[in-house]
This record gives C-alpha cells, structure tokens and sequence, in this order.
C-alpha cells in the first residue's frame, strides 16, 4: 500500500474499544454474563501437546466447540475448531491454567460466531478477583478506543479448565465495528528486549517509534496483518523524530494524549508505556485523515 498524502495512524490499546454494535453482538460481551464454552478434542494428552505447539511452532489443536451466550440465549456448535496457548509472557509450561486462543475458522474459512473467526480468553494473570481487565476495559472505553470483554465458563473434554475473561479479539469485525472497514493496515507492536537488531538496524528501537534506519528494521518489533508494506510506520516514525510539531497531519494527538494517561493512571506498563514499548497496535483507516492512538 502506498502512502497517502494524509496518513492515518491509528493506535490502541488491547485493552478498550468503543461499542457501535446491534443488540445481538452486545449480548455476546455482556459484562455481567458468564458464557460456557466446551472444546472436546480426540486427543487425550491435550495439554501436553498444546505445550509442545507453543515452544516449537504455534500450531493449533482441532477440537468440537459448544459456546454457550449467558444461561438462556443462543448456543453454537461447530466443528473443527482449532485451539492453543496464546502466544505472550504469561505462558508457563506445565502449568494447567494458561490464556487460550480458539481459531473459529480453522478448517472452516467462513466458520464465525456473530462475526467473530477466533476467542481470546485471559486467565487474569496475576489477578485474584478476575475482575481488572473486564473493568479496566469498561472505564478504557469511556475515553478511547477499546475492546469489550466478560466471563466464560472453559472446559475441555468435561472437565473444568477454569473461568477466564473473554476479551474482544482485535479482527475484521471489530475494526469494522468501529472504523466502517477493516481495509487499512493494521500493526502490532510484538518488541522484544532480548531480540538484536538486524543488520544495519538501530539498537534500542523495539516498539517505541524512535526512528530507525530503513522501513524493513520495523519487522524486527512489529507484525504487519494486512500486507507487507512497512513504508507507512517509517513514516509515522521519521515525522514524529523530525518534525514533532507536524505529527498531528499522521497522528490523533488527543487519542494518543488519552492513552498514555490512562496508562499512567492503570500503571499500564505492559504497553507503549511500558519497556521496549511491547503490546499495542497501529491501524492506518484509508478513510479518516488523522490518526489515533489506542492500546490493547
């Protein structure tokens, strides 16, 4: 994709976006309601196999999927599901209680559930009440941009896995939700601070727009969804380093003010606010002439 003459970055925090969705989505997120989902997969050594997939090659299980909307609504059943630890630091090995990513859409391409081709469940990380990132979420939205999230019920072949929190996967549906289209180009910061540099690449850089050496050194700390052009976050990076004062022709300013004062204000630090900037996305909407930032 070429650069337009007014580019549109957008950035945003996994953790909020704002709700233009009909009833029937709204009941799926429900803050108050707790979901049930059921995964049975032939493989009886399933957990140990979901390891493997992490450490070697983030390949998914395939699995039969019930999920179940709150106590009396809709129910879904699908085949050939696919499942696997998410791939992000708070994966332990061995550990019966990791976060779950299930790939709608695995062996089914036009597989969805209301729109949606995956779920990502949180195990609540280091969160007793399991409450924070449903809440966080909830006030993020209030100010910015930010996915919604609930409570599921997880089992795997009958057996109880635990209560996770089903956050809002960041996909077409959602993107299109809120911007009208999902047709721009979306960008995740993935930075590493164990990870060198390329050759020819500046040190130090990760996620945090420093500005570096040539558009292809951002692939070191950035996954690019839509397509391979990576001119548009060199830009973003080179404007903001060069001439500050103009940042507002590729950038929201107020949205990007907002997200790092919620960050401060929720000791966000596993963000843009946080070391190496890890864990935030850019999205550049072809139809808005500024940009925004956002986290998740």
């Amino acid at each position: 994709m070429k650069l337009l003459p007014i580019l549109t970055m957008l950035f945003f925090m996994l953790s909020n976006l704002p709700s233009l969705w009909s009833q029937a989505d709204i009941s799926f997120f429900e803050p108050l309601q707790i979901n049930e989902i059921r995964l049975k997969t032939q493989s009886t050594n399933w957990q140990y196999l979901l390891d493997s997939f992490h450490l070697n090659d983030d390949s998914f299980l395939t699995a039969d999927l019930e999920y179940q909307i709150g106590a009396n609504a809709k129910k879904y059943e699908l085949k050939n599901v696919g499942f696997r630890y998410q791939s992000y630091r708070g994966f332990t090995p061995g550990d019966k209680f990791n976060a779950l990513e299930i790939k709608i859409n695995h062996k089914v391409s036009n597989q969805n559930i209301e729109k949606h081709q995956s779920l990502q469940l949180s195990q609540a990380l280091r969160d007793p009440s399991i409450l924070r990132e449903v809440l966080g979420y909830s006030i993020w939205r209030t100010f910015a941009p930010a996915p919604r999230a609930n409570f599921a019920k997880v089992f795997v072949n009958e057996q109880f896995y635990g209560l996770m929190v089903n956050v809002e996967p960041i996909d077409e549906a959602f993107l299109t939700s809120y911007f009208g289209s999902s047709k721009g180009t979306l960008y995740k910061s993935n930075a590493n601070v164990e990870t060198l540099p390329s050759t020819g690449c500046k040190k130090n850089i990760f996620g945090t727009l420093l500005e570096d050496a040539s558009s292809n050194c951002y692939q070191d700390h950035f996954v690019n969804y839509t397509n391979k052009d990576w001119d548009n976050l060199f830009q973003l990076s080179k404007l903001l380093n060069q001439q500050p004062g103009k940042i507002a022709q590729m950038l929201d300013v107020d949205q990007t003010l907002w997200m790092l004062a919620l960050n401060n204000t929720m000791v966000n630090l596993y963000s843009y606010s946080g070391l190496g900037s890890p864990n935030y996305y850019l999205y550049q909407d072809e139809k808005i002439s500024f940009t925004r930032l956002w986290e998740v």
